[in-house]
């Protein structure tokens, strides 16, 4: 829970936005970022088998990821 959205990114990894706060999206659109809203829900859809490796989700507010709003994602 938060008071303010988060601007997530997937390092590496290009994403369609299908969802939004429960609503499916009439055009899935491509991003690399998605603005998260307050206490909202994104549902994402990624072809990680394109993308072997480690790479990072973060908040794009620094001081987030500083505070630890960040992990690694293994694609094997």
């Amino acid at each position: 829970r938060s008071n303010m959205a988060h601007p997530i990114h997937l390092h590496s990894t290009p994403f369609q936005v299908v969802q939004v706060n429960g609503v499916d999206l009439l055009t899935p659109r491509w991003a690399d970022t998605v603005d998260v809203a307050r206490s909202g829900t994104v549902k994402l859809r990624v072809r990680l088998s394109d993308f072997a490796g480690i790479r990072p989700v973060h908040c794009h507010i620094l001081t987030h990821e500083d505070l630890g709003m960040m992990q690694l994602v293994e694609v094997t």
